[in-house]
């Protein structure tokens, strides 16, 4: 859909209150866009302007790559202002929200520029005719890199803490090999809080599957199907214990009824497991550790 509101309001909105820009939506949005573009393109910018200006007259073909390579971007930097991208099935319901997605255009553009500024980089530093322009961006392009660089390997901020339990994923992956269910589920998009890291997606890369699908779709990027999200508060309700039985028992009872023959609990959620086992709605697999069953 268009809208006046695309997913870049919304982002550098956030950008701004993260880092404490105050003022109206229009100058929170232009200074933390500004920001985010002198972070990402300024060097590139530079590279292009000086390759740009000393061949213009002598390589038409360079100044043409440059010049597409910046309406690229452009082209790819304008539908996340006004477009809005969302799945519906056949019958017009909402099965998912990939207004997100609609950055990876401009990522693919930010990408393209990484490249042909790498070329011309290249050609200023070690093939311009003047020898003050070529040790003049080899100081500079250095001293750019430099903080880039201590970041990139030094502060962590670019790497990915991926928390994992493996004895819990190896006792998971030897349940699995003794009962071999036909179905899976676990609850989706709460194992990971308080540091903990309990997810099915690493199991199924260890062949641990077939799972029931339960993800949560979250407002700061995270995308995932509206179905897996309704199917995460259906199975949430027969481990909510402040829920009437019933309630319990009846969301069981459509979770059971779509194939699922197999629970698994995590040290998380394990507490949950116990109490719908108390209440009768589950039980304990014999000879396995996490995987439970309907009763």
């Amino acid at each position: 859909e268009f809208s006046k509101h695309g997913y870049y309001q919304f982002f550098f909105s956030k950008v701004a209150d993260k880092y404490g820009i105050a003022g109206s939506d229009a100058i929170k949005i232009f200074l933390s866009a500004s920001l985010i573009i002198f972070m990402w393109l300024s060097i590139k910018l530079l590279i292009f302007s000086i390759s740009a200006f000393s061949l213009l007259k002598t390589n038409y073909k360079a100044v043409s790559i440059i010049l597409a390579g910046l309406v690229g971007f452009v082209v790819s930097l304008l539908p996340a202002f006004f477009v809005n991208s969302y799945g519906k099935d056949a019958a017009g319901n909402f099965l998912f929200d990939g207004k997100y997605d609609m950055a990876q255009f401009v990522r693919g553009g930010i990408f393209i520029l990484s490249v042909i500024a790498c070329v011309f980089a290249l050609y200023l530093i070690y093939d311009h005719k003047s020898i003050f322009v070529r040790s003049s961006m080899l100081v500079l392009i250095s001293a750019w890199m430099i903080p880039v660089a201590y970041s990139f390997f030094y502060t962590g901020d670019y790497v990915y803490k991926q928390i994992v339990v493996p004895v819990w994923y190896d006792e998971v992956e030897k349940d699995f090999l003794k009962h071999r269910p036909k179905l899976m589920a676990m609850q989706g998009g709460l194992d990971t809080m308080n540091g903990s890291n309990y997810r099915g997606m690493i199991l199924a890369q260890s062949a641990v599957h077939p799972w029931y699908c339960t993800g949560t779709r979250l407002d700061d990027g995270y995308v995932f199907l509206q179905r897996a999200q309704d199917r995460n508060m259906l199975f949430q309700r027969i481990l909510d214990s402040s829920l009437a039985l019933t309630v319990r028992k009846a969301a069981a009872d459509s979770v059971r009824r779509l194939g699922v023959d197999c629970l698994v609990a995590s040290p998380v959620t394990l507490p949950k497991f116990l109490f719908a086992q108390r209440d009768s709605i589950i039980s304990a697999i014999p000879q396995t550790k996490w995987f439970y069953k309907f009763n």
